[in-house]
Protein backbone atom coordinates (compact mmCIF):
# COMPACT_ATOMS: atom_id res chain seq x y z
CA UNK A 1 0.00 0.00 0.00
CA UNK A 2 1.28 3.44 -0.89
CA UNK A 3 0.84 6.61 1.11
CA UNK A 4 -0.87 9.97 0.72
CA UNK A 5 0.85 12.99 2.17
CA UNK A 6 0.78 16.76 1.85
CA UNK A 7 3.30 19.44 1.02
CA UNK A 8 2.83 23.11 1.73
CA UNK A 9 3.71 25.33 -1.23
CA UNK A 10 3.34 29.09 -0.89
CA UNK A 11 1.01 28.62 2.05
CA UNK A 12 -1.23 26.08 0.29
CA UNK A 13 -1.41 22.36 0.99
CA UNK A 14 -1.11 19.96 -1.96
CA UNK A 15 -1.66 16.22 -1.84
CA UNK A 16 0.88 13.73 -3.23
CA UNK A 17 0.80 10.00 -3.84
CA UNK A 18 3.79 7.83 -3.04
CA UNK A 19 3.62 4.39 -4.71
CA UNK A 20 4.07 1.30 -2.51
CA UNK A 21 7.27 0.19 -4.25
CA UNK A 22 10.08 2.64 -3.59
CA UNK A 23 13.74 2.50 -4.52
CA UNK A 24 16.53 3.07 -2.01
CA UNK A 25 16.95 6.51 -0.54
CA UNK A 26 19.39 8.95 -2.12
CA UNK A 27 22.64 10.01 -0.47
CA UNK A 28 20.77 13.01 0.93
CA UNK A 29 18.32 10.72 2.66
CA UNK A 30 15.44 11.54 0.29
CA UNK A 31 13.35 8.86 -1.34
CA UNK A 32 14.45 8.07 -4.88
CA UNK A 33 10.97 6.89 -5.92
CA UNK A 34 8.51 8.84 -8.02
CA UNK A 35 5.78 10.87 -6.33
CA UNK A 36 2.64 12.08 -8.05
CA UNK A 37 1.07 15.42 -7.31
CA UNK A 38 -2.70 15.03 -7.00
CA UNK A 39 -3.88 18.55 -6.24
CA UNK A 40 -5.60 20.46 -3.45
CA UNK A 41 -7.86 17.51 -2.60
CA UNK A 42 -6.89 13.83 -2.29
CA UNK A 43 -9.74 12.48 -4.42
CA UNK A 44 -9.78 14.91 -7.34
CA UNK A 45 -7.16 16.89 -9.20
CA UNK A 46 -4.99 14.78 -11.50
CA UNK A 47 -6.21 11.40 -10.17
CA UNK A 48 -8.26 10.51 -13.29
CA UNK A 49 -5.19 11.03 -15.50
CA UNK A 50 -2.92 8.90 -13.30
CA UNK A 51 -5.55 6.15 -13.08
CA UNK A 52 -6.01 6.16 -16.86
CA UNK A 53 -2.27 5.90 -17.50
CA UNK A 54 -1.84 3.20 -14.86
CA UNK A 55 0.60 5.30 -12.81
CA UNK A 56 -1.62 4.78 -9.77
CA UNK A 57 -3.30 1.47 -9.00
CA UNK A 58 -6.89 1.81 -7.86
CA UNK A 59 -6.81 -0.73 -5.02
CA UNK A 60 -3.58 0.71 -3.59
CA UNK A 61 -4.96 4.23 -3.68
CA UNK A 62 -8.27 3.31 -2.05
CA UNK A 63 -6.45 1.52 0.77
CA UNK A 64 -4.19 4.53 1.34
CA UNK A 65 -7.11 6.94 1.07
CA UNK A 66 -9.11 5.06 3.71
CA UNK A 67 -6.07 5.14 5.97
CA UNK A 68 -5.76 8.88 5.36
CA UNK A 69 -9.47 9.37 6.14
CA UNK A 70 -9.06 7.48 9.41
CA UNK A 71 -6.54 10.07 10.56
CA UNK A 72 -8.24 13.09 8.94
CA UNK A 73 -11.61 12.29 10.51
CA UNK A 74 -9.98 11.37 13.83
CA UNK A 75 -11.81 8.06 14.02
CA UNK A 76 -11.72 5.80 17.07
CA UNK A 77 -8.23 4.21 17.37
CA UNK A 78 -9.82 0.77 17.88
CA UNK A 79 -11.69 1.04 14.59
CA UNK A 80 -10.28 -0.57 11.43
CA UNK A 81 -11.61 0.14 7.93
CA UNK A 82 -11.34 -2.65 5.40
CA UNK A 83 -12.33 -3.30 1.78
CA UNK A 84 -13.60 -6.68 0.67
CA UNK A 85 -14.81 -7.31 -2.87
CA UNK A 86 -15.28 -3.59 -3.42
CA UNK A 87 -17.34 -3.07 -0.25
CA UNK A 88 -16.41 -1.01 2.80
CA UNK A 89 -16.49 -2.74 6.16
CA UNK A 90 -15.73 -1.77 9.75
CA UNK A 91 -14.06 -3.90 12.39
CA UNK A 92 -13.30 -3.32 16.05
CA UNK A 93 -9.79 -4.53 16.81
CA UNK A 94 -10.21 -4.84 20.60
CA UNK A 95 -13.98 -4.76 20.91
CA UNK A 96 -14.01 -1.14 22.07
CA UNK A 97 -16.00 0.17 19.09
CA UNK A 98 -19.60 -0.90 18.37
CA UNK A 99 -19.73 -1.56 14.62
CA UNK A 100 -23.52 -2.09 14.79
CA UNK A 101 -24.33 1.31 16.28
CA UNK A 102 -26.19 4.08 14.36
CA UNK A 103 -22.92 6.03 14.37
CA UNK A 104 -21.15 3.10 12.70
CA UNK A 105 -23.89 2.76 10.07
CA UNK A 106 -23.64 6.46 9.26
CA UNK A 107 -19.85 6.25 9.08
CA UNK A 108 -20.06 3.22 6.78
CA UNK A 109 -22.32 5.12 4.40
CA UNK A 110 -20.00 8.13 4.36
CA UNK A 111 -17.05 5.87 3.59
CA UNK A 112 -18.97 4.20 0.77
CA UNK A 113 -19.63 7.60 -0.79
CA UNK A 114 -15.95 8.50 -0.51
CA UNK A 115 -14.90 5.26 -2.20
CA UNK A 116 -17.53 5.77 -4.91
CA UNK A 117 -15.90 9.12 -5.71
CA UNK A 118 -12.56 7.36 -6.18
CA UNK A 119 -14.14 4.78 -8.48
CA UNK A 120 -15.70 7.61 -10.48
CA UNK A 121 -12.26 9.22 -10.89
CA UNK A 122 -10.84 5.91 -12.08
CA UNK A 123 -13.52 5.54 -14.78
CA UNK A 124 -13.88 9.19 -15.79
CA UNK A 125 -11.45 9.35 -18.72
CA UNK A 126 -12.35 5.96 -20.17
CA UNK A 127 -16.09 6.70 -20.04
CA UNK A 128 -15.59 10.18 -21.50
CA UNK A 129 -13.49 8.77 -24.34
CA UNK A 130 -16.20 6.22 -25.09
CA UNK A 131 -18.73 9.04 -25.30
CA UNK A 132 -16.40 11.00 -27.62
CA UNK A 133 -15.94 7.96 -29.89
CA UNK A 134 -19.69 7.50 -30.09
CA UNK A 135 -20.06 11.16 -31.05
CA UNK A 136 -17.43 10.69 -33.74
CA UNK A 137 -19.19 7.64 -35.15
CA UNK A 138 -22.54 9.44 -35.21
CA UNK A 139 -20.97 12.52 -36.80
CA UNK A 140 -19.38 10.41 -39.55
CA UNK A 141 -22.71 8.75 -40.29
CA UNK A 142 -24.44 12.14 -40.45
CA UNK A 143 -21.75 13.51 -42.78
CA UNK A 144 -22.27 10.55 -45.11
CA UNK A 145 -26.02 11.01 -44.88
CA UNK A 146 -25.71 14.71 -45.70
CA UNK A 147 -23.54 13.94 -48.74
CA UNK A 148 -26.04 11.33 -49.97
CA UNK A 149 -28.96 13.71 -49.49
CA UNK A 150 -27.10 16.45 -51.33
CA UNK A 151 -26.30 14.09 -54.20
CA UNK A 152 -29.95 13.06 -54.48
CA UNK A 153 -30.98 16.70 -54.49
CA UNK A 154 -28.63 17.32 -57.40
CA UNK A 155 -30.11 14.42 -59.32
CA UNK A 156 -33.61 15.70 -58.59
CA UNK A 157 -32.78 19.06 -60.12
CA UNK A 158 -31.82 17.32 -63.41
CA UNK A 159 -34.46 14.60 -63.53
CA UNK A 160 -38.24 14.60 -62.98
CA UNK A 161 -38.00 11.11 -61.45
CA UNK A 162 -36.55 12.32 -58.12
CA UNK A 163 -38.88 14.83 -56.52
CA UNK A 164 -38.47 17.64 -53.95
CA UNK A 165 -34.77 18.57 -54.32
CA UNK A 166 -35.28 21.55 -51.99
CA UNK A 167 -36.47 19.26 -49.19
CA UNK A 168 -33.47 17.01 -49.72
CA UNK A 169 -31.10 20.00 -49.50
CA UNK A 170 -32.75 21.07 -46.26
CA UNK A 171 -32.31 17.56 -44.88
CA UNK A 172 -28.67 17.60 -45.99
CA UNK A 173 -28.05 20.89 -44.18
CA UNK A 174 -29.77 19.56 -41.06
CA UNK A 175 -27.62 16.41 -41.10
CA UNK A 176 -24.45 18.49 -41.57
CA UNK A 177 -25.47 20.80 -38.70
CA UNK A 178 -26.10 17.82 -36.41
CA UNK A 179 -22.69 16.40 -37.35
CA UNK A 180 -21.02 19.74 -36.58
CA UNK A 181 -22.75 19.83 -33.18
CA UNK A 182 -21.44 16.36 -32.35
CA UNK A 183 -17.93 17.35 -33.44
CA UNK A 184 -18.19 20.38 -31.18
CA UNK A 185 -19.19 18.07 -28.34
CA UNK A 186 -16.00 16.06 -28.93
CA UNK A 187 -13.91 19.21 -28.59
CA UNK A 188 -15.69 20.02 -25.31
CA UNK A 189 -14.94 16.53 -24.01
CA UNK A 190 -11.25 16.91 -24.90
CA UNK A 191 -11.07 20.33 -23.21
CA UNK A 192 -12.75 18.85 -20.13
CA UNK A 193 -10.35 15.91 -19.91
CA UNK A 194 -7.28 18.13 -20.29
CA UNK A 195 -8.18 19.70 -16.95
CA UNK A 196 -7.22 16.45 -15.24
CA UNK A 197 -3.73 16.33 -16.75
CA UNK A 198 -0.61 17.95 -15.21
CA UNK A 199 0.40 20.99 -17.30
CA UNK A 200 3.77 19.50 -18.29
CA UNK A 201 2.08 16.46 -19.87
CA UNK A 202 -0.89 18.27 -21.40
CA UNK A 203 0.44 18.49 -24.95
CA UNK A 204 1.23 14.77 -25.11
CA UNK A 205 -2.11 13.94 -23.48
CA UNK A 206 -3.95 15.95 -26.12
CA UNK A 207 -2.32 13.80 -28.80
CA UNK A 208 -3.21 10.62 -26.91
CA UNK A 209 -6.82 11.74 -26.66
CA UNK A 210 -6.95 12.50 -30.38
CA UNK A 211 -5.59 9.05 -31.19
CA UNK A 212 -8.01 7.35 -28.80
CA UNK A 213 -11.01 9.21 -30.24
CA UNK A 214 -10.29 9.35 -33.95
CA UNK A 215 -8.38 6.12 -34.53
CA UNK A 216 -10.08 3.72 -32.13
CA UNK A 217 -13.63 2.49 -32.76
CA UNK A 218 -16.37 2.83 -30.10
CA UNK A 219 -16.02 0.22 -27.38
CA UNK A 220 -12.28 -0.27 -28.05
Amino acid sequence: MGTIHTRTIQGLDYFYWCPPTRRRATKLGESAGVTYRIGRQPKGGYLPYYFWRGDIQLDDYIAAYLKWLHAAWQLHPDLAIRMRQGKVGLRSCQGEYDCRSPEARELRQRLREEVADIYYSAELIASSLERARQCRQQAEQLRQQAAAQQALAGVGQRSPIVMQPRSLMEQSKASAAAAAALEGEILKIVAYLLRFCPPAARSAFRGELATAIWQNPPGA
